[in-house]
């Protein structure tokens, strides 16, 4: 037995062996074909397109049990105990893409599922099948024709019959276990069976298998076969869940099922059949193909696609100087515009430029129009410098510190007035320029690209665009170090500058502002502001270049022990950062933040408030002024904390709202990013106060510890409310925002969003599983 015997569990060897139905007709299955209603007697069914509406109808018209209901079980893997039974939900799997002359990710049923999202991988040279097989069908009483269906299923799908989320199957046969272990126990091996294991209460990736535990019918479909008796690969798929279901949770009672119909009414489409000549598009300059169009409107499917959307659309170019010379912007920025050229280009810009905008999230349903260029325009933001791009300069890992002879020969020809033809450079990305390889020939380097920039805006009618993949991680160097350069300012103030007045996304890593830190001292004295430069070449006075090194950096505003630096612009009220940043009034006062939201920790400065208990209601807030009290310091000891929780109301009670250091600051208390505490029971406390802030026009800092989880909880329901959005897109939103931090609410978090959506009284158009399927998607590529 692969599994370990158990008390009227799977693994129990059954007392009497009932017999199948091949098995008392001394035939195979296929002597049963028939009976029209039953692929597989007693274990998989067909049902007609009107079963299928009244299924579907059930599945939409559903609930999300309480959270009560379904956690902690959602946590960990399953086996110990049975799924909630409360949903009469509905999984939709696909069997096979659609037939020859169709594009394969067309055809999808809306939160339709791939075998592979939720069963376990086969692996030939570590996994006896045929063992294997006999096992499952001595314990599940399957008959030989069932185990010959069954193996043709495994083998075509490259598939065991387990779903992901089976504790003992994993244990036996998943990523870590023994080579060939078939009957041995491997300990070590075995998937944690205690849910509040770190890590476990993000396990995104077994939620669609959870559901499918869940699920009270599953249907198996594709769109070539109204008959599925023989060649059509559903009866083995169906076959193949339905063993993996009944292993893990053998008294469910649950039905699997085939489509018999290729009838699909259109609302059940998520992207719809589309042939081949869809991915073609009618001219050179259009952007979005038709399936495009149809995979956007599709948000069930490929959130990387949209991710990459909604980043050109945030990151998009912008002018970040004086004059109009130089922007900065990303790869898509760069390629749009090198796409066009001449009347075409000033065309399609005059004609789309007004619907330009900075998210994709608000967008509607995309309707199929004769207007390609409206279309482009919705996804796309078409760059229109007020001066034309001629200098192209882009920074990436692979890049180099481009030649300094290069350099100042382009500062020559500019200087001369001369006509400038399309030029590209390299240049590095931000956090590879270190202290030990700032050598005298580098800064040289570093100082005539400043100048190259600041001169072909200076002496002709063209501009520049520096730009990376992103359009803020790779270029944030150099575009911060030419800021320091043309404007004659220290970094702080060029960083807050940068945020505020320029509001352009950036992300400095903590060698960048060490390097800045020194190298602003060169960038200021060669700054135009104090000399307009008379060569085509700025020297280095080797006397200043030694005291750069032993000059202290100045950093009034602590940069240096921030993860960003700053915190992240959400909405122009709404910002989401860090308890670093929480710590830091100046920081804040110079951003202009003088709310915050405290999710489950404590500034040190605000120690002393919580001592004095000098605490209000949200509801008492709104008809008070602020009263201003005397600084304290933001070095108060954090040990300090765990003496003064009590000073907080309960848990279930009212948030605390203090004002203090000029401040207005919610802290939520008793909350922890567990998987277990839940904040549901005081959203709508802290959106009440978050709308208090943004109908006084004032904005507002909410943290947790990092601002990846809690915080970002809280963040994604305010876009939710304020965007009109549903979870999915609001989720999209706060992590694009949020830049190089990856946001990674909890399970129990995430869940709760969809409950709060729910008691908005607000449809929900991707299923719960779906959202998780994405949310483990994206995230898959850092863990």
């Amino acid at each position: 037995m692969f599994y370990p015997t158990e008390p009227n569990g799977p693994g129990q060897p059954p007392n009497k062996r009932r017999k199948g139905h091949g098995e008392e007709q001394g035939s195979s299955l296929t002597d049963t074909a028939s009976d029209k209603n039953h692929l597989v007697p007693g274990r998989v069914s067909l049902i007609s397109h009107e079963e299928m509406r009244k299924l579907l109808a059930q599945h939409v018209s559903q609930r999300l049990p309480d959270c009560d209901e379904v956690f902690p079980w959602l946590h960990g893997y399953s086996g110990a105990t049975n799924p909630p039974r409360s949903c009469q939900w509905l999984a939709v799997i696909r069997s096979q893409p659609p037939s020859q002359g169709l594009i394969e990710n067309s055809g999808l049923l809306k939160s339709s599922l791939d075998p592979h999202e939720l069963l376990m991988a086969l692996e030939p040279r570590k996994h006896h099948l045929g063992s294997l097989l006999d096992n499952v069908g001595s314990i599940l009483n399957l008959t030989p024709a069932e185990i010959k269906i069954l193996t043709s299923a495994c083998e075509h799908y490259k598939l065991l019959p387990f779903l992901i989320s089976d504790a003992k199957a994993q244990s036996w046969f998943g990523a870590g276990a023994s080579k060939h272990s078939v009957g041995k126990s491997s300990s070590k091996h075995d998937p944690p069976r205690n849910w509040k294991q770190p890590g476990m209460f993000r396990r995104f990736d077994l939620q669609v298998a959870k559901f499918v535990e869940m699920s009270r019918n599953c249907v198996v479909y594709c769109l070539d076969q109204t008959t599925h008796y023989t060649s059509c690969p559903c009866r083995e798929l169906a076959l193949l869940v339905d063993v993996a279901r009944r292993i893990v949770d053998p008294n469910g009672n649950f039905r699997v099922s085939v489509l018999d119909s290729i009838q699909i009414d259109p609302e059940w489409w998520g992207t719809p059949p589309m042939e081949v000549s869809a991915l073609k598009k009618v001219h050179n300059s259009q952007l979005a193909s038709d399936f495009d169009v149809a995979s956007f409107n599709n948000w069930d499917r490929d959130l990387f696609y949209r991710e990459r959307l909604e980043i050109s659309k945030m990151s998009s170019a912008s002018c970040v100087s004086t004059g109009s010379s130089v922007s900065c912007g990303n790869s898509t920025d760069f390629e749009i515009y090198r796409l066009y050229s001449g009347d075409s280009m000033v065309a399609k810009f005059a004609k789309t430029s007004v619907t330009n905008q900075d998210t994709i999230v608000t967008l509607p349903k995309l309707r199929s129009s004769n207007d390609d260029d409206l279309i482009d325009a919705q996804l796309f933001n078409l760059p229109h410098p007020a001066k034309p791009w001629r200098l192209f300069v882009h920074c990436s890992e692979s890049s180099c510190l481009p030649e300094l002879s290069k350099i100042t020969s382009l500062i020559e020809h500019v200087q001369k007035k001369a006509p400038l033809t399309q030029t590209l450079l390299s240049f590095p990305n931000s956090g590879s320029i270190g202290l030990g390889n700032l050598n005298l020939d580098s800064i040289k380097v570093i100082l005539n690209t400043c100048l190259l920039l600041y001169s072909v805006g200076k002496h002709t009618n063209c501009g520049s665009l520096i730009y990376c993949s992103d359009g803020y991680t790779e270029t944030s160097f150099l575009l911060v170090a030419f800021l320091i350069f043309v404007w004659d300012q220290p970094l702080d103030k060029v960083l807050v500058r940068l945020h505020g007045e320029v509001n352009r996304p950036f992300f400095l890593f903590p060698i960048d502002l060490q390097v800045l830190g020194h190298l602003q001292i060169l960038l200021r004295e060669q700054s135009p502001r104090r000399k307009e430069p008379e060569s085509s070449s700025l020297e280095v006075d080797p006397e200043l270049f030694s005291k750069m090194f032993f000059t202290k950096v100045s950093d009034s505003l602590n940069l240096l022990q921030l993860k960003g630096p700053l915190p992240s612009k959400i909405l122009p009220h709404l910002y989401l950062g860090s308890l670093e940043h929480a710590q830091n009034p100046k920081l804040l006062g110079e951003i202009g933040i003088k709310n915050i939201v405290s999710v489950g920790e404590t500034m040190p400065w605000l120690l002393a408030a919580i001592s004095r208990k000098r605490s209000l209601t949200v509801s008492d807030i709104n008809d008070q002024k602020v009263h201003a009290r005397p600084s304290m310091s933001a070095t108060s000891s954090a040990s300090q904390i765990p003496s003064l929780q009590g000073s907080f109301p309960q848990r279930g009670k009212a948030c605390a709202i203090i004002e203090e250091n000029g401040f207005r600051v919610l802290h939520i208390t008793n909350l922890d990013d567990n998987g277990e505490d839940r904040l549901l029971s005081q959203l709508d406390e802290v959106l009440d106060f978050i709308d208090g802030c943004y109908n006084r026009r004032e904005k507002v800092l909410v943290h947790c510890m990092v601002g990846v989880s809690r915080s970002a909880t809280v963040c994604i329901a305010e876009c939710m409310k304020r965007l009109n959005c549903d979870v999915l897109r609001a989720y999209l939103y706060v992590r694009v925002r949020r830049l190089n931090i990856i946001i990674q609410p909890n399970l129990m978090f995430v869940y709760e969003l969809c409950k709060w959506q729910e008691s908005q009284g607000r449809s929900s158009h991707v299923d719960w599983y779906i959202i998780c399927r994405a949310i483990s998607e994206l995230n898959s590529v850092y863990f």
